[in-house]
């Protein structure tokens, strides 16, 4: 079928330019690190926040909860935003409203103060993928997806570790507050690298007979997918929030090795999200590898439950396991939707693909890490994200069997 898409001449000619392919995916990339920077903010100066601000634990944990129950609400209308008027224009607003949150946080007097610039960031963060898929799946020809979305995807996985590594040092300097304005400061430069960067046109006319964007119906991949990624979340939030807590508490690691133990998992997942999205690209389709990845996480997860009996190895192999797959999932996923949209409604469906994906964040460290206080025991907790890990194995083979049967 001749292709509708009027704009790709325009979108071929700018891609085939090799500076604005760099200076189109770094600003992709940016965006990524920006959007999810205030989780790790929190994280890696949370020490600082509590002692200046006389916040207790709980307090400070209300603020990462805030930010994903947010980012999950307002993922679905922040899709369609994206589709009505275009990535480009969201994302300069995107970038805008977190360098906003990061000075505010920098400023904020109180816990309230903190909620507020909290959320700002987390109602940013919604708009993220949404806006960065639309501007690949209109900007970048089919084909040529699969490493810009891979390395866009890697931008959250830079972003922790730089925040991880340069954050508490420079605030031991600079003071914490003087630290998150800083990096404030560098989101705001996104706002004028992303109006630098030159584009085609939006997006194609929609094909006759073509239902608009706002009533085209749901596809069965973003269904699915939607499910999928709330249980690679689940697992996935889990691992990360209490991996280095089990090393120090079950195999009396160090806590510095046991931090390691993140970074491991993070700097794997960089190279996994560019590998497997062009793998995912190779083949044509995303269901066999999303299945193999999660297949492969709950055994990875099993190397994890059983690394107080193996030894230490285990868990060192399972964070690199880990890496590759719970890490790594995300990019083949979104370069499905964007595939699967081609531009018509790329920011609806990531939106509602990405909604899953937060709710199994924000979910499973309360309730696994009640688990683990109640019994004492990490058994249950990585028993549950195995299952999780193997529940998503299975969505994906049966969803891959019933379009086998369809066809």
């Amino acid at each position: 079928m001749p292709s509708t898409d009027r704009s790709a001449p325009a979108r071929d000619r700018h891609y085939a330019s090799l500076k604005w392919r760099l200076a189109f995916t770094a600003s992709l990339a940016f965006a990524a690190a920006a959007g999810t920077l205030m989780q790790f903010v929190l994280g890696a100066l949370g020490p600082f926040l509590v002692e200046d601000l006389g916040l207790s634990r709980a307090q400070l944990g209300t603020l990462t909860t805030l930010f994903f129950a947010l980012g999950a609400l307002c993922s679905t209308p922040a899709g369609g935003l994206v589709d009505r008027v275009g990535g480009d224009r969201v994302l300069v607003a995107y970038f805008g409203l977190v360098g906003c949150a990061m000075v505010g946080l920098a400023a904020a007097p109180s816990l309230p103060w903190l909620w507020l610039a909290v959320s700002v960031s987390g109602i940013a963060h919604a708009a993220m993928n949404p806006a960065t898929n639309d501007l690949i799946a209109t900007q970048v020809p089919p084909g040529r997806q699969a490493v810009i979305t891979g390395v866009k995807q890697s931008g959250v996985q830079v972003g922790a570790f730089l925040a991880g590594a340069l954050l508490p040092p420079i605030a031991v300097i600079l003071g914490w507050r003087s630290t998150v304005a800083l990096a404030g400061v560098v989101i705001f430069a996104g706002v004028f690298g992303r109006l630098l960067v030159r584009k085609p046109s939006r997006r194609a006319p929609a094909a006759s007979g073509q239902e608009p964007t706002g009533r085209r119906p749901l596809s069965s991949l973003a269904r699915w997918l939607t499910v999928y990624a709330l249980l690679m979340g689940f697992g996935y939030s889990s691992v990360i929030a209490y991996l280095p807590l089990y090393g120090y508490d079950a195999l009396g690691m160090t806590a510095a090795a046991a931090g390691m133990l993140t970074g491991v998992l993070g700097f794997v997942g960089i190279g996994g999200r560019i590998a497997l999205a062009r793998i995912s690209e190779l083949r044509g389709r995303a269901d066999g590898i999303l299945t193999a990845v999660a297949l492969a996480a709950a055994v990875a997860q099993i190397a994890v439950l059983v690394a107080p009996v193996v030894g230490t190895w285990s868990l060192w192999a399972a964070a690199v396991g880990l890496g590759l797959t719970a890490a790594s999932w995300h990019a083949v996923g979104m370069l499905a939707v964007i595939r699967e949209t081609r531009g018509v409604s790329t920011g609806r469906d990531t939106g509602i693909v990405h909604a899953g994906f937060l709710v199994g964040l924000m979910t499973s460290p309360v309730v696994l890490g009640w688990s683990v206080d109640r019994t004492g025991t990490y058994v249950i907790t990585w028993g549950a994200v195995a299952v999780a890990f193997a529940l998503a194995a299975v969505l994906s083979w049966a969803w891959r069997r019933s379009c086998a049967a369809g066809a």
